[in-house]
């Protein structure tokens, strides 16, 4: 079983053109780990993806302020997160894929 507490962070996001990008928004590592559930390919998500992704969800639903994952559960989020494009440069983002490599 590992763990991962659910810190919170500001994350910058608008229009990477504009000079005036929106103000700062509050995220949690939860709100990122649920952009990598929800992130698939064009082609939709296959009967394992759903079962592995609907377990870290279920986890993270029942959460307390620490995410707890088993070991299979940890090497899905890993893959998922890694296979990510994010649509941000942020500090806060790199240090949520920091602290889940290192789970």
């Amino acid at each position: 079983m590992k763990q991962l507490e659910l810190k919170t962070g500001e994350i910058n996001e608008g229009c990477h053109f504009c000079s005036k990008p929106e103000a700062a928004k509050a995220r949690t590592y939860g709100d990122l780990i649920r952009g990598c559930l929800d992130h698939h390919d064009n082609r939709g998500f296959t009967l394992k993806d759903l079962r592995e992704r609907c377990r870290i969800e279920k986890a993270l639903d029942t959460s307390n302020g620490t995410l707890e994952l088993e070991d299979a559960d940890v090497d899905v989020l890993k893959r998922l997160m890694n296979s990510m494009r994010w649509g941000v440069r942020n500090t806060f983002v790199l240090e949520f894929c920091d602290e889940v490599e290192a789970l």
